[in-house]
C-alpha cells in the first residue's frame, strides 16, 4: 500500500505495554561496538605463555635432567644387569619377575607413605629439604648397592627396593614444585612441563652417550664391575652439579605455621 503525504509525516504508534521492542539501528550499533571493545579487551589483557622461562623454571628443569640422567644409567640400565647377573643360578629364570617386584614395592610403600609426607612438607615449607634429602639417600643407597657382594642376594634386593622408594618420594615432591615455579597462565604450566621434560629426557640421552652405554644392555659378557663403579660416579657427578642452580635459584615460600592454623 501507499501513503499519503500527511501518514508519511505522522510518528510511528508507541508499542503496547508488555510488547517487545525492536532495537534500533544506533542502538545495535552500539551493542556490537561494546561487543568488540570487549572481545578486544579480552584478547589484550589474557595472559599467553612466554617460550622464555625464569631462571627459577630453567633451574627447576636442569635438575630433571641431572636426576633423570642418573636414574637412566643406575635404576633402568645397569641395576637391572647388575641384579641379574648376580642372581644365583638356580634363580635366573625369575631374576626379570624379582627384580619387576622389588622396583613394584618400593614404589607401592612410597605411594603409600607419600600423602602423608606430602601433608608434612606443606605444613612446614620443606619441599625443596625434601626433595634433596631423598635425592641424597638414594644416590647413597645405590652406591652401596654397587659395592655389595653379589653373594648377599637378599640385602640387594632390600637395597634396591628401599633406593627405588627415596626415588619415587624425590620425585612426587619434586613434580609438585610445578606449581611453585609457574605462578601465571595454565598454558604456561603446560608449556614449562612440557620444556622441562624435553630438557629431562635430552640431559639422560647426553649422559647415556658420554659413559657409552648404549649397548650394554644387549652385550652378551657380565657387566665388568668396573664399569659399574664409573657409570655411578659419573652419574652421581652429573646429577649433582645440574642440581647447584636449583639449589641456589629456587627460594621456597614460607607457610603459616601450622600450630596458628
Amino acid at each position: 500500500q501507499t501513503r499519503t503525504p500527511s501518514q508519511r509525516h505522522q510518528p510511528a504508534p508507541h508499542p503496547a505495554p508488555g510488547a517487545p521492542r525492536h532495537p534500533t539501528a544506533g542502538t545495535v550499533g552500539r551493542q556490537r561496538g561494546s561487543r568488540a571493545a570487549s572481545g578486544m579487551a579480552t584478547r589484550v589483557e589474557a595472559p599467553s605463555a612466554s617460550l622464555w622461562m625464569t631462571k627459577e623454571q630453567v633451574a627447576w628443569s636442569l635438575f630433571d635432567a641431572g636426576c633423570w640422567g642418573y636414574a637412566s644409567v643406575t635404576i633402568s640400565t645397569i641395576v637391572p644387569l647388575v641384579f641379574q647377573q648376580d642372581t644365583p643360578k638356580p634363580d635366573q629364570p625369575y631374576s626379570t619377575a624379582v627384580w619387576a617386584n622389588t622396583v613394584a614395592a618400593g614404589t607401592v610403600i612410597a605411594g603409600l607413605l607419600c600423602p602423608f609426607i606430602g601433608a608434612l612438607v606443606d605444613a612446614y615449607s620443606v619441599r625443596k629439604a625434601t626433595v634433596f634429602v631423598s635425592a641424597l639417600a638414594m644416590v647413597v643407597l645405590l652406591t652401596v648397592f654397587a659395592t655389595l657382594d653379589p653373594s648377599n642376594w637378599v640385602l640387594l634386593v632390600v637395597v634396591a627396593a628401599v633406593a627405588v622408594l627415596f626415588y619415587s618420594v624425590m620425585q612426587a615432591v619434586y613434580n609438585s614444585l610445578l606449581m611453585h615455579v609457574v605462578d601465571a597462565s595454565e598454558e604456561e604450566l603446560i608449556t614449562v612441563s612440557g620444556v622441562q621434560c624435553a630438557i629431562g629426557n635430552l640431559g639422560a640421552m647426553i649422559l647415556m652417550w658420554m659413559l657409552g652405554l648404549g649397548d650394554v644392555k644387549h652385550a652378551k659378557h657380565a657387566v665388568p664391575q668396573s664399569l659399574v663403579l664409573s657409570s655411578f660416579t659419573w652419574s652421581a657427578v652429573w646429577f649433582a652439579a645440574l642440581s647447584v642452580p636449583f639449589y641456589l635459584m629456587y627460594h621456597e615460600e614460607k607457610d603459616e605455621d601450622p600450630s596458628d592454623a
